[in-house]
């Protein structure tokens, strides 16, 4: 690694969480700059959408099935929604979606809970169209590994779905509570049940929350304005190398 930080004229992290890692590592802090990840916000529109009511509460995740994405936990809070209506669906594939699907029919709520799978990005953006919540539950692995900043996150907020997530890893560099989404702690089906069912009683907050959070995107995770930012960054690097 001191070797690759002597020889690397520049170190891009994708958020604070990263830079604060590299700089433990011995990476030289003038050569770090912090460059987000970001989604093309054209191609997601703020669709009208019912706000909950006495409609099914239409629930989403998309991530692989993996332990950090923390969908067992996910499938624990559906078990504590017993009472009121609404669906979960989970997008995405992994080494862990039969245990998964396994977990759903134990707690009793495999009827309630569809997974479809890997799907594509069109897939993707008509699913977030027709969702009510963006749930990602994320946890630490036992390896230790967390989240960075998911992108699909992101899109989440772009398409005005508001995101129900943990304060995992750098998440909470993107999802302010009660601003631009909504948190709660890591393992605790309680708290998902709880914030899910409180959601769903205030639309009006909710409305808030997902406003800020499209801007938000516009204005800092916007793809196409942080590609013109990596451009002048690897344009300074390339003049002061000659």
């Amino acid at each position: 690694l001191q070797r690759l930080f002597a020889r690397g004229d520049l170190f891009l992290p994708v958020s604070v969480q990263a830079r604060d890692r590299l700089l433990e590592l011995g990476c030289p802090e003038r050569k770090i700059v912090i460059h987000r990840m970001g989604v093309d916000v054209r191609q997601f529109d703020m669709t009208a959408r019912r706000r909950f009511a006495s409609t099914t509460l239409r629930i989403l995740s998309v991530g692989r099935c993996i332990e950090k994405k923390g969908f067992a936990y996910a499938l624990e809070a559906m078990a504590f929604l017993q009472d009121i209506p609404c669906e979960y669906t989970i997008i995405g594939d992994g080494p862990l979606r039969d245990a998964l699907e396994a977990k759903a029919r134990a707690l009793g709520v495999a009827v309630r809970v569809r997974f479809m799978g890997a799907r594509d990005s069109g897939t993707i953006r008509r699913c977030l169209k027709d969702a009510d919540v963006f749930l990602a539950p994320s946890v630490t692995a036992g390896s230790g590994e967390k989240e960075g900043i998911p992108v699909v996150l992101m899109e989440a907020m772009a398409s005005g779905v508001p995101v129900l997530t943990t304060a995992n890893g750098a998440i909470r560099e993107l999802v302010q509570d009660g601003q631009t989404g909504f948190l709660v702690f890591e393992r605790d089906p309680v708290a998902l049940a709880a914030k899910l069912r409180a959601l769903r009683h205030a639309p009006e907050h909710v409305e808030s929350a997902v406003r800020a959070a499209r801007a938000l995107i516009e204005e800092k995770f916007n793809i196409t304005a942080l590609n013109q930012e990596l451009l002048k960054l690897f344009t300074n690097i390339a003049y002061e190398s000659v």
